[in-house]
C-alpha cells in the first residue's frame, strides 16, 4: 500500500524561502527607489514653486508692515552661497529691495537700475539717526527639500551655485525686469553687522545694493540651475530649471523634462 508524503523536503524549502526573500528584496527595492523618485520630483517642483513665487510676490504690490508712506516696496533681492547650515545644506536668502515712494510721472528717463538707484533702493535703512539700522522688511530662508542641491548648469561640474538675482518692478511702467549678478553677496552677513552696531558706530549711509545698480553689476540673462538628488555622484541626472531672460512673471521660470535636448545639465 503506498503511502501518503507529507511535508516538504529541505530543498524545496530552500527553494521556497530563496524565491520569497528575492520577491521581498525586489518589492523592497522598488518601493525605495519610488519612494526616492517622489522626493527628487518634490524637491524639484518646491524650487520651481520657490521662484515662481517670487514673481507672484513682485507683481502683486506689498505694502510696509511698519506703516511707511515714503518708501515702497519695489521687488525682491535672492542670494545663492552666502553660507550653509550646521549640517551644511544649501541655504538660499530672499530681501525685499525698497525705495522711496513717488509718483510715476515725476520720474525722468532712464534704465530700471538707474531709476531705482535714484530712488535710493536697497535691502537697509533706518528711520533716523538716534535709531540703529536693519533689514527693510522680511528675511525669507529658503532650503531645497530632501536634501537636494542647486546646482551649476554644467555636465562635468557638481558644485553649487552661487550668485545673486534680482526681481524689481520698474518704477515708472510697473514691468517686472530679471537681472543676474554672477557673484554672491554677503548681505546677511552685513544686515547682521549693522544692525548690533549702535548709533554713531558705523558709517552715515551703509550700502548694500544701492551702489551696485548698474549695467555692469546686475545683467539681463538666462540661468538654468540643475536640481542634484544629494549633489553627489557623477552618476546623478539632473533637472534643469530654467530662469528665462528678462522674465516678467511665473511663466518665466521652466522646468525641463530629464532627456530634452535643451537640458544643460545632463549633456
Amino acid at each position: 500500500m503506498r503511502k501518503n508524503k507529507l511535508g516538504f523536503t529541505l530543498i524545496e524549502v530552500s527553494l521556497f524561502l530563496a524565491i520569497t526573500g528575492l520577491l521581498f528584496l525586489g518589492v523592497t527595492l522598488g518601493v525605495q527607489n519610488s519612494i526616492y523618485q517622489q522626493r527628487y520630483n518634490d524637491a524639484v517642483q518646491s524650487f520651481a514653486n520657490f521662484l515662481s513665487n517670487i514673481y507672484d510676490e513682485v507683481l502683486n504690490v506689498q505694502s510696509l508692515t511698519n506703516g511707511r508712506h515714503d518708501k515702497a516696496i519695489y521687488g525682491k533681492l535672492l542670494t545663492f552661497g552666502e553660507e550653509k547650515d550646521s549640517n551644511n545644506d544649501q541655504v538660499l536668502y530672499v530681501y525685499d529691495v525698497i525705495g522711496k515712494t513717488v509718483n510715476s510721472g515725476d520720474l525722468g528717463s532712464g534704465t530700471t537700475l538707474r531709476l531705482l538707484q535714484q530712488l535710493g533702493a536697497d535691502v537697509l535703512f533706518r528711520e533716523n539717526r538716534d535709531e540703529k539700522y536693519k533689514a527693510v522688511g522680511i528675511i525669507e530662508v529658503y532650503k531645497p527639500s530632501w536634501g537636494a542641491r542647486v546646482q551649476v548648469a554644467d555636465p562635468n561640474e557638481f558644485k553649487d551655485y552661487e550668485g545673486t538675482i534680482l526681481i524689481v518692478r520698474d518704477p515708472r511702467s510697473g514691468t517686472v525686469r530679471t537681472f543676474v549678478r554672477d557673484e554672491v553677496l554677503k548681505v546677511n552677513e552685513t544686515i547682521e553687522y549693522f544692525s548690533n552696531a549702535e548709533p554713531g558706530e558705523t558709517e552715515e549711509s551703509p550700502h548694500i545694493l544701492r551702489d551696485l545698480l548698474t549695467a555692469e553689476n546686475f545683467q539681463s540673462s538666462q540661468v538654468d540651475f540643475c536640481i542634484n538628488p544629494n549633489g553627489e555622484g557623477e552618476s546623478n541626472r539632473r533637472t534643469d530649471i530654467r530662469l528665462m531672460e528678462s522674465a516678467m512673471n511665473s511663466s518665466g521660470v521652466e522646468v525641463l523634462p530629464l532627456d530634452s535636448d535643451e537640458n544643460l545639465c545632463n549633456k
